[in-house]
């Protein structure tokens, strides 16, 4: 199982587990790149999306972090950002320090500890949920 914080790891995990494949490895991995966020985003989330389906230091990962580690969290520092998107964006590689000032995608300022459990909640839960439907499936290959 791969628990992964940052979806720009998971196109790195496709490839390596594509190479075990190919080399008939008898490992599989189930990535678990923050699933269930996106449900739980629609649900608890306020402010305006700065992307479809990416995110840095934003209300969400800043909600997060108020959640699960506080006392690394400033929010007198917490700005709100938009940068220019790259119409590109997805379809080609960019390094996300050439964006913005400060690396917020969105509005840090909306965050709360409030809604950084409601989604880490999600995320173990629905994490839970995919390892044990793996484990059934095993059990019943066997």
């Amino acid at each position: 199982y791969l628990v992964l914080g940052h979806h720009g790891a998971a196109g790195a995990c496709s490839l390596a587990e594509r190479q075990l494949i190919i080399n008939e490895a008898d490992i599989r991995f189930v990535v678990l790149a923050l699933p269930g966020i996106k449900d739980t985003i629609k649900e608890v989330c306020t402010s305006k999306r700065w992307h479809g389906d990416l995110f840095h230091a934003e209300e969400i990962e800043t909600s997060i972090m108020l959640a699960v580690f506080p006392e690394l969290v400033n929010m007198e520092k917490a700005v709100c950002e938009y940068p220019e998107k790259n119409p590109l964006m997805g379809s080609m590689s960019e390094y996300w320090d050439i964006r913005g000032k400060s690396g917020v995608f969105g509005d840090a300022t909306a965050a709360t500890a409030e809604k950084g459990k409601k989604l880490a909640e999600a995320i173990i839960a629905n994490s839970v949920n995919m390892i044990e439907t793996h484990q059934n499936m095993i059990k019943n290959e066997k």
